[in-house]
């Protein structure tokens, strides 16, 4: 909660306080019958009740910090002969696929044991890259159908990110042990005022792989 902005909080202190319903009863649908309704006679029903978030939004921000040694990760650890020199390309893949109604950018900082930052990931002139795009949602339904603005089909973007040797050589001579996470989100069509619904079965799967080359020298 403390590290988004708006807090979550804020959506959750706006929960509606009273439901208002209306019901429409018939005595008998199956014809006449000898029967009868006393006085103490009960009515009841178990009803589940899922209310969405309705809306839309622009710059919703998260920031998280997870362990990452990076030496251990491309395999330079106390039992490796392994040296930077000894790479000849890098590349991380990012997979996503994306079941809610929100596109986000997202940077990767690399940061030491004392959160101190060393290098980011994505150089691109805004700070962040596209990583996220958002799950296909149907706008073409009226505003009254429960369905408009829900996600009928989720959306998958690969990005191939290219690290330099030069990138290695700094995060792993600086012992970087942290990876900071930065996003900066919105929700589908947002500059439009499209607004978009949020349900407990939506989800987001991540996947993240890395592509190492090594140069081998073969003596006879």
């Amino acid at each position: 909660n403390s590290n988004t902005s708006p807090t979550l909080s804020d959506f959750i202190d706006a929960l509606p306080g009273e439901l208002k319903y209306s019901t429409l009863g018939t005595a008998n649908p199956n014809g006449p019958q000898n029967n009868f309704a006393l006085g103490n006679d009960l009515i009841w029903c178990d009803a589940e009740i899922i209310l969405p978030f309705y809306g839309y939004g622009c710059d919703f921000n998260m920031v998280d910090t997870t362990d990452l040694d990076i030496s251990s990760v491309v395999g330079f650890d106390s039992t490796s002969n392994l040296t930077v020199e000894d790479i000849d390309a890098a590349t991380l893949r990012i997979i996503i696929d994306n079941g809610l109604p929100v596109e986000a950018g997202l940077q990767l900082y690399f940061a030491d044991a004392n959160n101190v930052i060393i290098d980011s990931l994505f150089q691109s002139t805004s700070g962040l890259e596209n990583v996220f795009d958002a799950g296909i949602v149907d706008h073409s339904l009226p505003i009254s159908d429960p369905n408009h603005g829900k996600v009928i089909s989720s959306t998958r973007k690969i990005t191939d990110v290219a690290v330099s040797q030069e990138l290695l050589s700094k995060l792993i001579d600086n012992d970087s042990k942290k990876l900071i996470y930065k996003t900066t989100a919105q929700t589908s069509e947002a500059q439009t005022s499209q607004d978009v619904k949020f349900f407990p079965e939506y989800n987001v799967e991540i996947k993240v792989s890395a592509k190492i080359d090594f140069k081998i020298n073969l003596e006879e």
